[in-house]
């Protein structure tokens, strides 16, 4: 029989929750989920700078390690997943939550500044 090296590593985490999503509540708050949080470390970055593009209803996240103008702080659980409330977003953009409230998929974009946004594209909810 041939001799092979194998690094198993034990999973310890049964009936954990392992979802990729970014979810809009009816209070008009964004949730980041566990597995969206580990994915891309978001723990060591505690603000958020949120986008908009108006005509397709899309709503970016940059994380930040530092305040900076217009960032918003995020609030961190012990479940690992991360929110923030930016009623003045919300406000300002019109964005009514109630319709859009769910769970989406985040998708991936660079400004021609090569920044990176992470985004989700609200549609109705039935």
């Amino acid at each position: 029989m041939e001799k092979i090296n194998l690094k198993f590593e034990k999973f310890t985490a049964a009936g954990g929750k392992f979802s990729y999503t970014i979810s809009l509540n009816k209070a008009g708050g964004f949730s980041f989920s566990s597995g969206f949080c580990k994915k891309h470390g978001i723990e060591e970055y505690p603000y958020v700078l949120l986008w908009y593009e108006k005509k397709a209803k899309a709503v970016g996240f940059s994380f930040l390690k530092e305040a900076t103008k217009g960032a918003f702080k995020l609030s961190f659980t012990k479940s690992k997943t991360a929110s923030v409330r930016p009623n003045s977003f919300i406000r300002a953009h019109e964005i009514k939550y109630q319709l859009f409230a769910g769970k989406y998929d985040p998708k991936r974009y660079k400004t021609e500044g090569g920044e990176e946004i992470f985004y989700i594209v609200l549609e109705k909810q039935k």
